[in-house]
Parts: C-alpha cells; sequence; structure tokens
C-alpha cells in the first residue's frame, strides 16, 4: 500500500480472468495516475514532466485482457 493524494491505494493490482486458459502476462509499469506523497515531495519535476512520463491509459486499454482467458 502507498499513500498518495487520492489516500491509500495499493501499489499494484494483479487482474486474473475466472478460469485462466493461456499462460501470458499483461504488464503496464508505467500506467499509474496516482504518486506517494513522499515522491511529490523529493522530486524536482513539475507535474507536467512527471504526466510525460506516464503511459497514459495504457491500463485501461488493457482493461478487456483477462476476458481473454476465459475463451
Amino acid at each position: 500500500m502507498i499513500t498518495t493524494a487520492s489516500g491509500t491505494v495499493p501499489a499494484f493490482e494483479v487482474v486474473e480472468p475466472d478460469e485462466p486458459r493461456i499462460p501470458f502476462v499483461f504488464c503496464s509499469p508505467h500506467s499509474g495516475r496516482d504518486y506517494p506523497q513522499a515522491f511529490l515531495a523529493a522530486t524536482r519535476l513539475s507535474g507536467d514532466s512527471i504526466r510525460r512520463s506516464e503511459d497514459l491509459f495504457v491500463d485501461q486499454l488493457f482493461e478487456c485482457v483477462p476476458a481473454l482467458g476465459r475463451r
């Protein structure tokens, strides 16, 4: 768990299909939009620079992936 401006949230999330069919992992390590408060306090980057370093919306692109394991 990490503490962000949005509150305390898990550092990562694992979403699995109801019934795994294929051995494949989709990973999106830079797609977060919540940053630990300690990180924001320590960084020299502007808010815009931090946002440019994200893989924005990749997590949303991957939302359909768990359903693929049910085929």
